[in-house]
């Protein structure tokens, strides 16, 4: 199952979110470091469309932008 690629601006930084259908309710699913909301495509597989499934690309992951400053690992 592919989900829909859906975008929304934030703070001035493009983000991306990832959004399976199915039913309610519906489920936030938030990646690690290192990753983007695509990682949950397997679970999503097994789950089959019985909840819907929402996942963000983070800021600075998969193809969310990210910001000109305050993002260094120090900041976090």
């Amino acid at each position: 199952m592919t989900p829909t690629e859906r975008r929304t601006r934030r703070g001035g930084v493009e983000l991306v979110f990832h959004d399976w259908p199915g039913g309610a309710p519906p489920a936030l699913l938030l990646h690690g470091i290192g990753n983007y909301g695509r990682y949950w495509d397997l679970f999503a597989g097994a789950v089959d469309g019985s909840v819907r499934l929402v996942a963000p690309d983070a800021r600075g992951h998969g193809s969310s932008g990210r910001p000109d400053d305050g993002y260094a690992p120090t900041e976090f």
